[in-house]
């Protein structure tokens, strides 16, 4: 792209990172948020939603958590999509039990909005 003096924004990223995240290579899609910053492209809430829901893909549970901690940090607020992706994902990852535990948990310690 750049050899054509093509530069992607940040829809483009989102929708590179929508890509890797799909197919499971979590690790590309860290690569490709950390170019797209170094761009001067912030994350925006589209952007940590398609995170969340990789992160969650790769049975990562911890990491959406971490997630929403530095989207506060850096006022970026959560919305519906964002909320739906992480409980269902949360569920999606572990039993029933142990993900109703760690959502109460962490809207008890951090309400989302």
């Amino acid at each position: 792209m750049s050899a054509d003096n093509c530069k992607p924004d940040r829809f483009t990223y989102n929708i590179f990172i929508h890509g890797v995240c799909k197919v499971g290579v979590i690790d590309e899609a860290v690569r490709l948020v950390k170019q797209m910053e170094s761009f001067g492209y912030s994350l925006n809430v589209y952007t940590y939603t398609i995170l969340i829901d990789g992160y969650c893909n790769a049975r990562k549970v911890d990491d959406p958590f971490r997630l929403i901690e530095t989207m506060k940090k850096r006022n970026v607020f959560p919305n519906e999509a964002t909320v739906r992706s992480l409980i269902h994902g949360v569920f999606r990852c572990v039993a029933p039990r142990k993900a109703f535990e760690l959502l109460i948990m962490f809207l008890e310690k951090e309400p989302m909005m």
